[in-house]
This record gives C-alpha cells, sequence and structure tokens, in this order.
C-alpha cells in the first residue's frame, strides 16, 4: 500500500539524519575534529593582534591542516583586513568548498562583492 511506502520512507529518512555527523558548534572544536594536534598553533595565531603575523600563522597552519574551513576563513577575514582582495577571495572560495555552511567566508565573499577595488 502507498501509506506503507510513505511510512518506510519517513522512517528511513529519520535514520539517516540520526546517523548523520553533527556538526561540532566552535570553530575550534571542527578545526580539532581535522587536525587534533594543533590547539596550541590555533591559540596563538588567535591571541595575535599583528594582522600581517597573524596571516603567516593561519598559512603555516592551512599548510598543516588544509581541510579546515574554519582555519581557510579565517586567513580569508586577516587577508581582507589587509587589504589583499585576491588572496582573501581565495582563501574564502577554499573555506566554502570544504565548508559550505561556513558564515565567516561566506560574510568575506559578500563584502568582497559589495566593496569596489581600489
Amino acid at each position: 500500500p502507498a501509506g506503507t511506502a510513505a511510512r518506510v520512507e519517513t522512517v528511513s529518512a529519520k535514520a539517516a539524519k540520526d546517523t548523520a555527523p553533527v556538526r561540532p558548534k566552535s570553530a575550534l572544536d571542527r578545526i580539532l575534529a581535522t587536525c587534533p594536534t594543533a590547539e596550541d598553533d590555533v591559540t596563538d595565531a588567535l591571541t595575535t593582534t599583528v594582522v600581517d603575523t597573524r596571516i603567516e600563522k593561519y598559512r603555516r597552519l592551512v599548510r598543516r591542516c588544509p581541510n579546515s574551513g574554519d582555519l581557510w576563513a579565517w586567513l580569508a577575514q586577516d587577508y581582507q583586513t589587509a587589504g589583499r582582495r585576491g588572496e582573501a577571495r581565495q582563501a574564502a572560495e577554499r573555506a566554502l568548498l570544504l565548508d559550505g555552511e561556513n558564515k565567516e567566508a561566506a560574510q568575506v565573499m559578500r563584502e568582497l562583492k559589495s566593496t569596489p577595488e581600489s
């Protein structure tokens, strides 16, 4: 019967949802999920106040942890702050490729599109 097929489909969808990996809430948790030994270096980069120095730290981190969308997004934000639009766009695109839900990278892309190059 048609009702049985609909119930099976609903149960299957619920089972798939229940077994889908849960996205860690914090960026640090997501980074450590992909690169568990990076916590000290990430903390060091986050507490660095000089943008150019922080960019270098994030560049080292993305070489070490290339699958972290959050690290790429943070690098994109700092490139944007430093006026390095092309590099900001590339880093944001990489972040979104790795994590289509990355809000920071999406924001960088929106801002780059809405502000003319000088």
